[in-house]
């Protein structure tokens, strides 16, 4: 019995993965022809129209497995109702740039489809301060809204380089396969192979190799928006008192670098009376690259980070870890964070400065 389980996931994950590749190479010309391409510009170093099917390929491949299971993973009707929604919105503004609040609308009502619908939404945080459990009541609505619409933002935010996105999403995927393993819920299990898998063939197109010096696909605003509304259905599925198997502020230290690098970087532009939403190069990846380090190098090491912090979580939780330490501590690794960030900037700026005069002197 154990064997034809294993046997299930294996062939799962292959054929999640077979039908990925399959959508990306049949979707390229499609796509260039319907003008869902990355154009290079100032802020993106690639060359030539990069098609932006990621996150079709990988919503088609959930879509024809999930078909063939008949059980829709037990996700049933709003998960997808929600995702085309988001989808349909994402690609509209791939190929015509619409006004950020078309897509905030877009994703405002996706996360309405999981409340009512879904019947998914926080209802307590935990006892984060250390005077007691944290339940939302009236709140649980705005706040869920709050934390779905931050973590499809954030997922959107980070993907700035080649891999980096991806890899970050099948990092907590993995973590939250680890986790949900050993309990009962199967068919979310399912779910996270199948769509892990679908993620990492992305990543077979998507990541820099020795023979690929650059993706052949993104995932375009599609892809990111559907991963990170996956990302935030699960987490709150597992969190909610029905199905808890992991104490909300776990959850944080999990998807901990797009929160920090997401938290961070609005309220730097906040203070700079700039819009949240303005495109910078502010970023932590941006960061790294100036420090000198590769595209490869910088998706490393934040893909490591994002391993160790999501670890935190999951070892915290394990071992029982009262809610307000982990979220104190979670809290000083922001502030470190940010006064990294600050004085990262002032000292990339001075190592720029010395090298634009050594050149000019040369």
């Amino acid at each position: 019995m154990i064997n034809y389980v294993r046997n299930m996931y294996y062939i799962l994950g292959l054929f999640s993965y077979v039908l990925t590749v399959c959508f990306i190479v049949f979707l390229e010309k499609p796509v260039k022809i319907l003008g869902l391409v990355d154009q290079p510009t100032g802020r993106k170093t690639h060359s030539g129209n990069i098609p932006l099917s990621g996150g079709l390929s990988i919503f088609g491949s959930i879509s024809v497995v999930s078909y063939f299971r008949g059980d829709l993973f037990g996700l049933c009707y709003p998960w997808y109702t929600a995702t085309v929604l988001l989808i349909v919105v994402a690609l509209l503004d791939d190929r015509f740039d619409l006004n950020p609040t078309i897509r905030l609308i877009a994703q405002t009502l996706a996360t309405f489809i999981m409340i009512i619908w879904g019947d998914v939404y926080v209802v307590e945080l935990g006892d984060l301060f250390g005077f007691g459990n944290i339940v939302l009541n009236y709140l649980s609505i705005p706040f869920t809204l709050f934390c779905v619409v931050g973590i499809i933002n954030a997922i959107n935010m980070i993907d700035g380089i080649d891999g980096l996105a991806g890899g970050i999403v099948f990092v907590v995927l993995f973590l939250y396969g680890i986790l949900i393993f050993f309990t009962d819920l199967n068919l979310l299990f399912l779910f996270i192979i199948s769509l892990s898998c679908s993620v990492l063939a992305f990543l077979s197109f998507n990541m820099r190799t020795p023979w690929r010096s650059q993706a052949k696909v993104f995932l375009g605003d599609s892809g990111s928006m559907m991963l990170g509304f996956s990302l935030a259905w699960i987490s709150i599925s597992i969190t909610n008192p029905k199905n808890y198997i992991l104490p909300p502020i776990a959850t944080v230290w999990i998807l901990g670098v797009p929160i920090l690098d997401t938290i961070s970087i609005m309220l730097r532009r906040i203070i700079k009376k700039q819009s949240p939403f303005t495109a910078d190069r502010e970023h932590i990846h941006h960061i790294l690259l100036c420090a000198g380090f590769n595209q490869v190098q910088t998706v490393f090491i934040i893909v490591v980070i994002s391993l160790i912090m999501g670890s935190v979580g999951l070892i915290g939780s394990y071992n029982k870890l009262p809610d307000y330490i982990m979220f104190y501590g979670f809290f000083i690794v922001f502030i470190v964070y940010n006064i990294s960030i600050f004085y990262a900037w002032k000292l990339m700026k001075v190592v720029r400065i010395i090298h634009d005069r050594m050149r000019f002197s040369e």
